[in-house]
């Protein structure tokens, strides 16, 4: 539907171009007698976050563009154009864009509008292996195993809407835990070194919110990515920037509105 190259795999094929292969005598994708289907997606690709969070900071620095910190918003109010109250002060500007990933909701809360963004908690574990132990990310469903060349499998995820509330639970964790082990059987000799747990913004229909705010000059909203803000960072501030600067955006952003019907796009 998405026009995403795909091929579908045997459990031979798997062995036969190296993506299931054997280590420590466990076999990569469970017990072979087990009625697993398999696909293979060429491109796709694994992405850090933090190192894509440090190119991008790496970038604006380059073009002058000042970041603060650790600078809560505490108010956002227009009086003569927009003024955004912090921690660690106050600042105008004519236009403004709000991308603070779920908590968006609660800014526009502040002014009054409703959105469908909401929190949606995931989890993640990493395990620390010697040596990469195969070479592609594999999915199922919307859990992943994903290959780190230093050694570590990074092991996600979960959808739970719980609020707020950024924390790990013992039952989650070993939910993924036993189904990691399941799909790769050589983690059972592998310590987890780190959990953690991570907000995503998630909407009503899985749409972003990009574009303007209505009745509401100079104000822009770019949130609700949920699972796919890493990858559509990039595209997301090419839109913005062309927007904000009002010329031709690179694709219609009308699907993507604030106020779009609830019911046309869930159909």
């Amino acid at each position: 539907e998405h026009g995403i190259p795909f091929e579908q795999l045997s459990r031979h094929d798997l062995s036969t171009c190296g993506i299931e292969g054997v280590v420590d005598g466990s076999h990569l994708l469970g017990n072979p007698s087990e009625n697993r289907q398999f696909w293979w997606l060429p491109h796709d690709c694994r992405v850090r976050n933090p190192r894509h969070i440090q190119a991008l900071l790496a970038a604006c620095k380059a073009r002058r563009v000042d970041i603060i910190e650790q600078n809560a918003v505490i108010n956002i109010h227009h009086d003569r154009g927009w003024v955004v109250t912090g921690k660690l002060g106050t600042y105008a500007a004519s236009k403004v864009c709000l991308t603070a990933g779920a908590w968006t909701v609660q800014l526009l809360a502040r002014l009054g509008i409703e959105t469908g963004i909401m929190p949606v908690r995931g989890q993640m574990l990493l395990y620390k292996l010697d040596s990469k132990p195969f070479d592609c990310v594999v999915n199922e469903g919307h859990r992943y195993l994903v290959p780190r060349d230093d050694g570590h499998v990074l092991v996600g995820s979960c959808e739970e809407e719980v609020g707020f509330v950024a924390e790990t639970t013992e039952s989650m964790l070993s939910e993924l835990q036993g189904w990691a082990e399941s799909i790769y059987s050589s983690l059972v000799n592998h310590p987890v070194v780190k959990s953690w747990a991570g907000l995503r913004p998630g909407s009503f229909d899985t749409y972003p919110y990009l574009g303007s705010i209505p009745n509401m000059p100079g104000l822009s909203i770019a949130a609700g990515h949920f699972r796919h803000g890493l990858h559509w960072s990039t595209g997301t501030a090419l839109l913005m920037r062309q927007w904000i600067c009002e010329e031709t955006t690179s694709i219609e952003l009308s699907p993507f509105h604030v106020n779009r019907n609830f019911g046309t796009l869930s159909a």
